[in-house]
C-alpha cells in the first residue's frame, strides 16, 4: 500500500505514541510506501521544529523521528499544479498522491477530507484507515 500521510497525522504519531495517527504510521512503515513530495517533507520539518512542540517532546526526538520518516520514505516529484482545496497549503498533498501513483491520502484535516475521494484518491482520517487496511485484531 502507497500512501500519503499529511503533516497533522505525522506530528500527532510522534507525540501521541499510543495515538491512531501513531498506528497509521507504523503501519505505513511496516506494510507500504510513504509518499512524500519536497514541499510535504519541508512542511512536515518547518512545522515539527515549531518552539509550540518544545512542551509535548525533546529537539533531539524530533530529529530522530524526522530522519526515520526520511529514511523510510519514498518522494514523488509532482508535475501537475492542482488548486481545489480551501486551504492552498494543503493541495500539496493532493499533488504528492498523484505524483507518487498513490490512491490513499491519511489526514486529519477536515477540509481536505471533503474531497474523498478525489480522482480516485481516498482521502480519510487515521481512524478510517486502520479500518480499511490493519489487519484483524486476534
Amino acid at each position: 500500500m502507497r500512501a500519503v500521510l499529511d503533516t497533522n497525522v505525522l506530528i500527532s504519531a510522534a507525540i501521541f505514541p499510543h495515538s491512531m495517527p501513531r498506528r497509521a504510521v507504523d503501519l505505513v512503515c511496516a506494510s507500504g510506501e510513504m509518499i512524500f513530495s519536497a514541499a510535504t517533507f519541508m512542511e512536515l520539518e518547518d512545522a515539527f521544529f515549531r518552539a509550540k512542540f518544545d512542551r509535548y517532546i525533546e529537539p533531539l526526538a524530533r530529529v530522530e523521528y524526522v530522519a526515520m520518516l526520511f529514511h523510510a520514505a519514498t518522494f514523488a516529484r509532482p508535475t501537475e499544479t492542482i488548486r481545489v482545496c480551501r486551504d492552498p497549503k494543503d493541495n500539496q498533498f493532493l499533488e504528492a498522491a498523484i505524483a507518487g501513483n498513490t490512491a490513499l491520502i491519511v489526514t486529519g484535516d477536515r477540509d481536505l477530507r471533503a474531497l474523498d475521494p478525489f480522482r480516485g484518491i481516498r482521502i480519510v482520517n487515521p481512524s478510517d484507515f486502520l479500518a480499511l487496511h490493519a489487519p484483524p485484531a486476534v
